[in-house]
């Protein structure tokens, strides 16, 4: 069952949050509960930390009377739950902008002016996370985890290109067919991480055999499906001539 954790400052709204999510999974019959409804940051950070598991998260952004904000709440959810699914619930429509920047990768920003909105808006975020989960358990695939410019990404293994390092000390880049991510980190280190399915083809690249089109064993270099390529050294053009 999907925890569900509600940070509202204001009483009766939380009281009115707390009871459409309730309604709503107990009638669609979506596996969610409610742990923790409270007007507390703080709180909920506590209870988080005791029980780190993915969860939903329906977030104020005004806190007058706190240490932080909803937006400096999501950071902190964030380093606690990657993968959780931050929603916010709020009056103030110009700060929808504010979610972008600080990068909290928001599934939805409602508005709670409109009672009747309310409702609607938070049984679709509801829907929408219960059909990502299902989608999640029917489709198993090996996530990448990185950390990269206070931002944490999940990459689906399959869709990586290849790995080099970059000009950068011990750093090095990820590549798909539509992202370079650059973080800390080394190739062996990946390397040992990742299933055999990556094969070392030079001292600054860690190739995804998978993605591999063709050798080009004139000029040591890897043609890849989408065409990009990738130097290939001496020593690992022989291994590679045996797979290709």
């Amino acid at each position: 069952m999907v925890p569900i954790y509600i940070c509202e400052d204001q009483s009766e709204i939380l009281m009115q949050i707390e009871k459409n999510v309730r309604n709503i999974s107990m009638i669609e019959e979506f596996d969610f509960n409610v742990v923790l409804a409270t007007r507390s940051p703080e709180e909920l950070l506590c209870s988080l930390q005791e029980k780190r598991t993915q969860g939903i998260y329906f977030l104020d952004i005004e806190f007058p009377k706190e240490a932080m904000n909803g937006f400096e709440l999501g950071k902190k959810i964030r380093k606690l739950d990657s993968r959780g699914f931050l929603i916010y619930v709020t009056t103030h429509s110009e700060l929808l902008p504010e979610t972008f920047a600080h990068q909290l990768e928001a599934l939805d920003y409602i508005l709670k002016d409109d009672p009747s909105q309310l409702n609607h808006r938070i049984k679709k975020a509801l829907s929408t996370i219960q059909n990502l989960l299902g989608n999640e358990l029917h489709e198993v695939r090996e996530i990448f985890t990185v950390e990269s410019a206070s931002r944490i990404l999940h990459i689906p293994v399959d869709t990586i290109e290849y790995f080099e390092t970059t000009c950068k000390k011990h750093n090095v880049a990820l590549i798909t067919a539509d992202q370079y991510v650059e973080f800390p980190g080394n190739l062996t280190q990946i390397e040992e991480r990742l299933s055999s399915n990556f094969i070392r083809t030079h001292q600054s690249y860690l190739v995804n055999r998978s993605k591999i089109q063709s050798i080009d064993k004139r000029h040591r270099m890897i043609l890849l499906k989408s065409g990009g390529t990738c130097l290939v050294s001496r020593s690992k053009l022989k291994e590679l001539k045996k797979l290709f």
